[in-house]
């Protein structure tokens, strides 16, 4: 709508419904991009639910903005997603399970954290979202796309599992492409990814 088309009608499938659909694609097809192995892009970020999320993510009272490496976690499980995508939305009560269980087990509490990018969303729409949405996890913009043309613009939705390094940066584990279904069968295969060494 933005480039001026007026006849724009939303499909209700998403794009991996669409791909389906046509036959182009699979929901579980490996994203363009940075794969298994490469770095997470460096990023810095916006808190916007300050109280909250500096005490879940471990970072210094006051702060406004931190660094991906300022994190205190072992592992991150970065999702990203965007307001207009259907599958994104679909997902939202998905990823708030997979929080909870996150939280629940004794092996990742503390280790792993969790945290969403709205691609092209300003820090009001984040907020929004959040709220509207009911996550139970941080939510922060990437306003102008840059840590999703650095991931090489992947299809939405899709999760990164990172861990971090000495040097401060985040290492991609293993990445979730397409709708996440089974939130047990995701939490077993971060743990199996956490338990395996690194690339």
């Amino acid at each position: 709508m933005s480039l001026g088309y007026r006849n724009v009608k939303r499909y209700v499938g998403g794009w991996h419904g669409w791909l389906a659909h046509t036959g182009k694609g699979s929901q579980q097809s490996a994203p363009a991009g940075l794969a298994k192995g490469d770095f997470f892009p460096s990023c810095r970020l916006v808190v916007l639910n300050q109280k909250s999320d500096r005490a879940y993510l471990g970072l210094p009272p006051g702060a406004k903005a931190f660094a991906l490496g300022e994190v205190k976690a072992d592992y991150l499980f970065v999702e990203l997603y965007n307001e207009l995508c259907y599958g994104c939305l679909k997902e939202v009560s998905s990823y708030n399970h997979l929080f909870q269980e996150i939280e629940d087990d004794r092996f990742l509490k503390g280790r792993l954290k969790m945290l969403g990018l709205g691609v092209d969303s300003s820090y009001r729409a984040v907020v929004k979202f959040r709220r509207q949405h009911q996550v139970l996890f941080p939510l922060f913009a990437d306003r102008r796309r840059e840590v999703f043309s650095c991931l090489g613009r992947p299809e939405l939705p899709i999760a990164y599992l990172l861990k971090h390094q000495k040097s401060g940066r985040w290492k991609i584990q293993l990445i979730l492409a397409g709708h996440i279904g089974d939130t047990q069968a995701v939490l077993s295969r971060l743990k199996a990814a956490i338990a395996s060494p690194a690339p």
